[in-house]
């Protein structure tokens, strides 16, 4: 597969596993420390971990997420979240691309760049 269909199938995949990921943890955290029913933390987690990725702001409660400001599970994975969408796909693809080839990486140019006076 090369081209677009690659490039869509990337993102498509890089977005699930992100969100999946933050979408368990904030499920386990709503179930086991708040109490909430696994049928609405499930909900809550995946509304959650889809608002965070997308940077949407959005939240479920009057008061945001502000209940959850001493709890690092939900800020944690709620940041990390923000954090793997903020990033951008092509940033994140080169990232995991050359990672382990650091004499690869490209180099800022020596030359300084022509300025418009």
């Amino acid at each position: 597969m090369t081209g677009l269909p690659r490039v869509v199938r990337n993102v498509v995949l890089f977005s699930l596993i992100c969100e999946s990921a933050a979408a368990l943890v904030l499920t386990g955290r709503f179930m086991l420390a708040y109490g909430q029913p696994p049928g609405r933390a499930i909900y809550l987690g995946i509304f959650h971990a889809v608002s965070a990725f997308n940077n949407a702001g959005f939240a479920l409660w009057p008061d945001n997420l502000m209940r959850f400001v001493t709890d690092p599970w939900i800020c944690l994975t709620i940041a990390a979240a923000v954090i793997a969408g903020g990033l951008g796909f092509p940033v994140v693809f080169e990232l995991l691309r050359g990672w382990r080839r650091p004499l690869h990486w490209p180099r800022p140019s020596a030359r300084p760049s022509p300025t418009t006076s």
